[in-house]
């Protein structure tokens, strides 16, 4: 087997290799696609039969000066230990 035969067949196996993953890759594409559109009409039928929405939370405000205040006071104690 000479050198140019070794590369002919490196280059056919790295084409296979390429053609096997670009399909896999595209049939997770469509599968993906799939799943996605059965979500969605799964979805659309549970909001028609009046199931209840989920709503998040209002968040809760934190006064600024408090929460500034410990911020400075925990890099003011990682300094002074950084500086031991």
């Amino acid at each position: 087997m000479t050198i140019l035969d070794m590369l002919g067949q490196s280059a056919t196996m790295t084409g296979l290799g390429m053609a096997v993953v670009f399909s896999f890759l595209v049939i997770m594409i469509l599968a993906l696609t799939l799943v996605h559109r059965l979500v969605d009409a799964f979805k659309g039928n549970a909001e028609s039969r009046g199931a209840p929405a989920v709503q998040a939370a209002p968040a809760q405000a934190v006064p600024a000066r408090q929460d500034t205040a410990r911020i400075v006071a925990a890099i003011a104690a990682a300094l002074q230990s950084k500086n031991m």
